[in-house]
């Protein structure tokens, strides 16, 4: 394991920003040809179909997550809440992956 360090409301835009272009972007990297890793590894990224699921799931985990991050920055004493306030943010996040996944499975079908 090695130290990240991640700054959540950055990706949570960068995230956003990629999920808004992501036909044009898929488009891009699926068409073109360059001999640069990181663009191989992009064009691999874009040409895997699960590459959009994780990105709507890393998208509602930014969410959640910068609002508990949020929570548990706030001034006033809070400790007697934290074990309910993580509590809801799994709740929260399982609920929402478990809807996000069931309209996938549903535009899959109709497609």
């Amino acid at each position: 394991m090695r130290f990240v360090s991640v700054r959540w409301l950055s990706l949570d835009a960068v995230i956003n920003r990629i999920l808004l272009l992501y036909p044009s972007l898929r488009s891009y990297f699926l068409s073109e040809s360059e001999s640069q890793e990181r663009f191989k590894r992009l064009a691999k990224a874009f040409g895997n179909p699960m590459t959009e699921i994780y990105l709507l799931f890393f998208n509602l985990f930014c969410q959640l997550s910068i609002r508990l991050n949020l929570f548990l920055q706030r001034e006033e004493p809070s400790i007697f809440l934290v074990a309910d306030g993580i509590q809801s943010f799994v709740n929260t996040l399982l609920g929402r992956f478990n809807l996000l996944f069931q309209q996938i499975i549903l535009e899959t079908l109709i497609l």
